[in-house]
């Protein structure tokens, strides 16, 4: 099964939980990738650092984040990356 990502349900720095196509909840922490690629300076790893640009992430039609529809990521490199987490309060 591919991974696809249906609904953002929390949006920290640099980390996210959100709900699979498979129904799971999954924490995505982005922190050390953010931090060791952010010097990089090459636009889009830099505008990621930025904790305001960092929140303006939603989920595209093809099931992944993307950030001005210029930057987005694997949806199944994002599940590997991830951990099972509970949904926050007050979602559903």
């Amino acid at each position: 099964m591919l991974h696809k990502i249906t609904k953002i349900l929390s949006v920290t720095p640099y980390s996210l939980i959100c709900q699979f196509n498979t129904q799971e909840i999954r924490k995505i922490d982005l922190t050390q990738w953010v931090n060791e690629f952010k010097n990089l300076n090459n636009n889009w790893t830099s505008k990621l650092a930025d904790p305001n640009f960092f929140k303006t992430v939603r989920v595209a039609d093809y099931g992944t984040l993307v950030w001005q529809d210029d930057i987005d990521l694997d949806p199944e490199v994002l599940y590997r990356m991830s951990s099972p987490a509970m949904a926050p309060a007050g979602t559903s």
